[in-house]
């Protein structure tokens, strides 16, 4: 597998996220991804993904009335920007009930956030983690094994 910038970039993010109580600040997260080296542009892209995967639009509160285990439905941006793989993820995670569609929501929002490059299985699977960890969600053994295999597949947290 091909280990994308961002990649790397969220690795970083999931790492900070397992290590702190709570979320992170925008400060600490800022400086552990220059201290780490990341470019001006990676930072700046991955503080708007984490933006956009925890501060809720108007609209998304109102996903949640759907329930657990709902089908959520791709519009035609989304269906255009995110490849299959990545949509085929979200809605095995939306049918298991552990990703329910406000989940998806964010999480899907936070990838049209990412340049057209970027928008990998691994990286919505990062992205997925790091909501489900800060929301403290427990989450059944099919689906942590899918989410975690990308460090089985990279050979651990990539740095």
């Amino acid at each position: 597998m091909n280990i994308t910038p961002m990649f790397e970039v969220f690795s970083l993010l999931f790492e900070l996220f397992q290590d702190s109580d709570g979320q992170p600040s925008r400060e600490s997260i800022l400086m552990r991804l220059m201290e780490e080296g990341c470019e001006p542009h990676e930072i700046g892209c991955a503080v708007n993904c984490l933006d956009t995967l925890f501060y809720p639009y108007a609209h998304v509160g109102r996903t949640r009335a759907a329930g657990a285990g709902s089908m959520r439905i791709f519009n035609w941006e989304e269906q255009n920007i995110l490849p299959d793989e990545v949509r085929g993820l979200l809605h095995f995670l939306g049918k298991t009930g552990n990703l329910d569609l406000s989940e998806c929501e964010f999480v899907t929002r936070a990838l049209m956030h990412l340049p057209p490059e970027e928008i990998t299985v691994d990286n919505a699977k990062l992205l997925t983690l790091i909501r489900l960890w800060n929301n403290e969600a427990e989450l059944p053994l099919a689906v942590n094994d899918t989410l975690l295999s990308i460090f089985e597949e990279h050979g651990g947290i990539v740095h």
